[in-house]
């Protein structure tokens, strides 16, 4: 008989009970291992997810040597294992019952078809996400399953424009499906197993968890991982998805001797101290118009925009102009009404979008303006129409309100800017003086159609949004063409500034801070309003700067500040992914919630390289003070907050 054989009987033989522990133990671990497979095939998927998002984003995203790249892909995993451990809940609780049986076939289809539709659900989300984000700059959240009629756009034109990426979404999913593993036919102990799978859940519970932290790892918290490089590539679409889902309010925890009143005492303005000018107000917002684009990119990429570049000569310019955020949703709150982005979901589709608030439209009717917005897509895009009604707007013109040429569709959108921007000039020859009217422009957004005449008329440039932007461009010189030859046009202040910036070519336009640079500029035929500012400027300032500009009788309350006063000197406040950037002069701090993370100087480290936070370290405290006081003021007017003390 063969000796290794009489060895294992004669061991059994003496010692049962230990072969039995060991065969257990073994068949315990072989199933485990299975379990571990299964959650590997799921951290390699959302791996993969991530390689397509640095590949399709590298252009977008900050530089990093290749040890950056280890952490964030690490750091990366761990954060997919927050969103991976509460999806794929039900698979770990039936591979459980599954492990234990002894008929593995059902249960293990049962299992094999949730964790194929999960990730069929996250691998199209995540895919939409990445497509999306050299235009958001932002990974998205819950607005992904909003159906409010804030994209009209045919998802033909998207399948056409992105059906490279189909193949890729479905050999994903086949491949979620293909190499979900079976149990082996084993037979375990009930028990035992069962005590050592609670105790694996409870550890990878505990992993997901972050450990033992007073606050659990969230997607905010990617930043901490890499905060001077592109931490953005960290955060998975579906965290981000459940994370905002709900209206979350973050009340800053304020020291004894710090008060929000001496913030929020500036809020109630008063202009009234000359006679009212009753200028006509005609506010243009240009789609994705970044400054790069511009005159204003500071020589470091060619500009776009002739007509407004020479615009701008004879106008006040705000060189340090920033938007309040970076979706198109936000624009029309923050111009319109003062209110900047600074929650989880966009203004509009919160729970807050219902509280009376006051605006331009409502203070100028006030004193006898007539009020009107112009934007050429369908009436419910955006959500802009029952907002604008709401802070007080008399006429809503869209998409379907305009009678000429139908080759002016430009087929995905809406209306192509040159007519709608000629439809707009003779319009407002109907609208009673005085009058506020603001027009949206929307041909320089994706896909970025021209009319077939223009096909060839225009520079590719380095970007793809570049020809677009000179159409549009030559639309505004049109339109101020025909807008000089009526009666009203000397008579009128003129604002033009973007929604949000979109690609961008320059690092010093994707930091936290520059991807909110965009163009403003007043411009007043009656006015001597020229020269360029270096003040901080942001989109909630439009609002008091123009009600200072005409005098406006009566105070207000505003987050805004006017432009025009001297002795105001606050930052433009942004919020994204749980992150704040505070922008002040040539300072950009970002703060997350809990503490400052980086102090970059704009104005020597235009791409923000250095981390000044341990060398500046009195200065950044201020800032985040200033900081933490402007979101406890928001928090307060906005959705009735108090501050935590």
């Amino acid at each position: 008989m063969h000796l290794p054989g009489c060895v294992a009987k004669l061991e059994y033989f003496l010692n049962p009970t230990r072969h039995r522990i060991f065969a257990a133990m073994r068949a315990s671990l072989t199933q485990l291992k299975t379990l571990f497979y299964r959650l590997f095939l799921a951290l390699v998927l959302m791996c993969l997810l991530r390689i397509f998002f640095v590949c399709y984003n590298l252009s977008q995203l900050s530089n990093a040597d290749t040890a950056s790249w280890i952490t964030i892909f690490l750091a990366g995993s761990l954060i997919d294992w927050i969103a991976l451990f509460y999806g794929l809940m039900p698979v770990l609780v039936i591979s459980w019952v599954e492990a234990l049986a002894k008929n593995k076939k059902v249960l293990y289809y049962i299992g094999r078809i949730w964790f194929t539709v999960f990730f069929a659900f996250v691998i199209v989300i995540s895919v939409v996400d990445i497509l999306y984000f050299p235009y958001s700059k932002v990974r998205s959240g819950a607005e992904l399953f909003e159906f409010t009629g804030d994209n009209n756009i045919s998802i033909f034109t998207y399948l056409s424009s992105y059906f490279w990426a189909i193949p890729l979404i479905l050999v994903l999913i086949w491949t979620a499906y293909r190499f979900y593993p079976q149990f082996k036919a084993v037979i375990v102990p009930v028990l035992r197993f069962s005590f050592i799978y609670i105790f694996t859940l409870g550890f990878l519970f505990l992993v997901a968890r972050g450990g033992f932290r007073l606050r659990p790892l969230r997607s905010s918290d990617a930043v901490l991982f890499a905060p001077q490089g592109p931490w953005q590539a960290i955060p998975n679409t579906p965290l981000v998805v459940f994370e905002s889902l709900g209206d979350e309010i973050y009340i800053p925890k304020l020291k004894p001797t710090e008060d929000f009143s001496s913030i929020s005492k500036c809020d109630l303005q008063f202009f009234g101290d000359k006679p009212v000018q009753k200028m006509n107000v005609c506010i243009i917002i240009l789609e994705s118009f970044g400054k790069e684009y511009t005159g204003l990119n500071g020589g470091g990429a060619r500009s776009y925009t002739p007509f407004l570049d020479s615009l701008m000569k004879v106008s006040l310019v705000f060189d340090q102009a920033y938007a309040n955020g970076l979706k198109s949703m936000a624009v029309v709150p923050a111009i319109f009404a003062s209110i900047p982005n600074l929650l989880d979901k966009h203004f509009v589709h919160s729970k807050y979008a219902g509280i009376r608030v006051d605006g331009l439209p409502g203070y100028l009717s006030k004193i006898g303006y007539t009020t009107a917005f112009f934007h050429g897509a369908d009436k419910n895009t955006m959500g802009f129409r029952p907002f604008l009604l709401q802070i007080g707007l008399d006429k809503y013109y869209s998409k379907e309100d305009f009678k000429g040429d139908p080759t002016a569709f430009d087929g995905h959108w809406g209306l192509y800017d040159e007519p709608y921007f000629q439809y707009f000039a003779q319009e407002l020859n109907h609208v009673p003086q005085p009058f506020m009217a603001g027009i949206f422009s929307l041909s320089s957004h994706h896909p970025y159609a021209v009319p077939q005449q223009y096909a060839s008329a225009f520079e590719k440039g380095s970007l793809s949004i570049h020809p677009v932007i000179q159409y549009t461009d030559m639309a505004l010189r049109e339109f101020f063409k025909t807008a000089s030859q009526m009666p009203w046009f000397s008579n009128t202040l003129f604002v033009i500034t973007a929604d949000h910036s979109s690609e961008n070519s320059l690092a010093m336009f994707r930091t936290a801070s520059g991807r909110y640079e965009v163009p403003l500029l007043f411009y007043c035929p009656k006015l001597n309003l020229n020269g360029i500012s270096q003040k901080t400027a942001q989109h909630i300032d439009i609002t008091p700067s123009i009600l200072d500009l005409i005098h406006y009788p009566d105070s207000i309350l505003s987050l805004g500040r006017s432009l025009l006063d001297s002795s105001v000197n606050i930052g433009a406040v942004h919020y994204d992914n749980g992150l704040y950037t505070y922008t002040k002069g040539q300072w950009s701090l970002q703060f997350d919630k809990k503490t400052a993370l980086s102090l970059y100087d704009l104005q020597n480290d235009p791409a923000c390289l250095t981390n000044l936070m341990s060398s500046k370290r009195l200065l950044a405290d201020q800032l985040e003070k200033e900081l933490r006081l402007q979101i406890a003021n928001y928090n307060y007017r906005v959705t009735g907050s108090r501050m935590n003390r």
